[in-house]
């Protein structure tokens, strides 16, 4: 109740979609895509190496999905939410 009061005081309304429409969960997809490519890429075939391998992997993804500048923004994620850049010690200013 108290997160619906939040989102309805910012006017975001919901918008029911498809399990299968993926336009709707672009960022979502494109992180399960760049995870499966990685998990693929890094071979896991042994069992004892598995979570060591997963956790290595996501900490990654995220890393790299903060780093992703937005084609339109022109701005990565961790600069829009952080206000600096995640690699050089440098002020970002968003509008």
């Amino acid at each position: 109740a108290e997160f619906t009061g939040l989102l309805n005081s910012y006017g975001i309304k919901k918008k029911p979609t498809a399990v299968k429409k993926l336009q709707a969960n672009a960022i979502v997809e494109r992180a399960h895509l760049t995870m499966a490519e990685m998990l693929w890429t890094a071979g896991i075939i042994e069992a004892d190496r598995w979570q060591l391998i997963c956790d290595n992997i996501l900490q990654a993804v995220s890393w790299d999905l903060r780093l992703t500048v937005h084609r339109i923004l022109q701005k990565t994620p961790g600069q829009i939410i952080f206000g600096r850049d995640m690699i050089h010690p440098t002020i970002v200013h968003s509008n």
